[in-house]
């Protein structure tokens, strides 16, 4: 390990020197080995560096928390601990398009930062650029551990040729909660006021499937007591029909039984469910279903259920469902006919929106790893999954089935990784192509970018499945 990072140190101070606007890199002190116990380890008051992505986290933020909040304040006090117990200081340092510029400093061989955090969403040029460290190939931290760095389906998107480039700080209460993910949201009031069952109802007694799911479809639409027309639901027609296809019993990424890669957009059953989405879009349920993808409208109470994302409930941001919705539920997506049972419902994400990486130019990268592992243990009280939702039960939701179904998406195998640059143009065309000419005017185009970025993750997942563990 000490070899690699001289040969590192010293291909970097040649680029230094040629370079008239690279920094000076930092000597690497203290000289340590990673067999060391964490008693054994003082770094003498060096300073590290961890750099957020201002225009998501909000300047000021305690790793992602709001300050003067319970976990901001466990936050802070985790950071405190950690400077004292390793004899260092951590800057914490707010940047707009962070990740780019670790990314210029790491290729230029310029050091800035020991530890970034940001969306993992523009990761994948910097991957294939090595400009992040592959932190599968570091002592210090066990990138396996899912309880800990995020369940295997969610960090596909920090995959890339077999290496694993970030992680998400799982073990901190709803640190992966607010990932960039989806979940159908119920106005509870209107369905009180129209007498409908619940979803949530169908849901519990493993009944949510596609007949339900119409008959609420039906249902729902009504003119309230207020004279305003109420519809059954709205969404994004490319993100709903994407979802449905993959809760109808197909993968985004698979192999084939010659050990090819295949794409199961493009599956009998994705296309059952593409039919069947448009169908109730645009067939004898148009009137009840709008194609319409932003949150405005569902907190105005204009309809009964909405296709959102889930950062609208633990986003932190007063402009979300959780502060605007007086009595709101959630459930999945209804599961279809080929699924492999009443709760295989899937879900596609574009990006893990707390990524932690590691630059290849940090002062030295084991250490990065280490101060990573203790900053993001569990807080004290919040160690296990109960502890968890009692909180979000007494600060989020009305009711306990809520937050059991938020925590089941994100530590089951419900969240796939979409490439949304690269395959998303498919869904956008298909109210107004059609289903079918959609698909074969986009599958050329898109296994070819495939080859470039959704595959190299895919594989990467399929090559380490056994070597995660909870």
């Amino acid at each position: 390990m000490k070899r690699r990072f001289a040969l590192l140190l010293f291909v970097l101070m040649l680029v230094a020197i040629c370079s008239s606007c690279a920094a000076e890199i930092p000597e690497i002190m203290p000289e340590y080995s990673p067999s060391l116990s964490d008693e054994a380890i003082d770094l003498a008051g060096k300073t590290y560096i961890m750099a957020m992505e201002a225009s998501y986290e909000g300047r000021g933020r305690n790793l992602g928390y709001i300050p003067d909040t319970d976990f901001g304040d466990m936050a802070a006090e985790r950071v405190k601990n950690v400077e004292t117990a390793y004899n260092c200081k951590i800057e914490f340092v707010y940047e707009n398009s962070m990740q780019e510029r670790a990314y210029r400093s790491a290729v230029g061989g310029v050091y800035l930062y020991d530890f970034v955090q940001s969306p993992s969403f523009g990761l994948l040029s910097y991957m294939r650029a090595n400009a992040f460290e592959d932190l599968s190939g570091l002592t210090n931290i066990d990138v396996f551990d899912q309880s800990k760095w995020g369940n295997r389906y969610s960090l596909v998107s920090t995959m890339y040729n077999g290496g694993i480039f970030a992680v998400q700080a799982a073990a901190l209460p709803l640190r992966v909660v607010d990932s960039e993910f989806f979940i159908l949201y119920i106005n509870e009031d209107h369905i009180a006021e129209n007498l409908s069952t619940d979803p949530r109802d169908y849901y519990e007694n493993a009944e949510w499937n596609w007949d339900t799911f119409e008959r609420c479809l039906e249902a729902f639409a009504y003119t309230n007591s207020a004279n305003q027309y109420i519809y059954s639901f709205f969404s994004g027609f490319g993100p709903f029909a994407r979802d449905l296809g993959l809760s109808n019993g197909t993968e985004v990424v698979s192999r084939n039984s010659d050990g090819e890669m295949e794409i199961g957009y493009f599956s009998d059953a994705a296309l059952e469910a593409y039919n069947k989405a448009f169908e109730w879009f645009n067939g004898a349920l148009a009137d009840n279903v709008l194609d319409y993808w932003q949150t405005d409208r569902f907190i105005a109470g204009d309809s009964v259920m909405y296709y959102g994302n889930t950062n609208q409930v633990l986003g932190g941001n007063t402009n979300t469902i959780s502060y605007n919705v007086e009595n709101y539920g959630v459930v999945p997506l209804p599961t279809g006919p080929n699924a492999k049972n009443i709760y295989d419902n899937k879900m596609t994400y574009s990006s893990a929106s707390l990524s932690i990486a590691i630059p290849i130019t940090a002062q030295d990268s084991e250490i990065s790893a280490l101060l990573i592992d203790k900053i993001y243990e569990p807080f004290e009280g919040f160690e296990t999954k109960e502890s968890i939702l009692d909180y979000l039960v007494r600060n989020y939701f009305h009711d306990e089935r809520d937050a059991k179904v938020i925590l089941e998406q994100t530590q089951g195998d419900h969240m796939r990784y979409h490439v949304h640059m690269e395959m998303s143009g498919m869904f956008d065309g298909m109210m107004d192509a059609g289903i079918v000419p959609a698909l074969a005017g986009s599958k050329d185009a898109i296994y070819k970018n495939a080859e470039k970025s959704a595959f190299p993750a895919y594989a990467t997942l399929f090559e380490n499945e056994g070597n995660f563990h909870d």
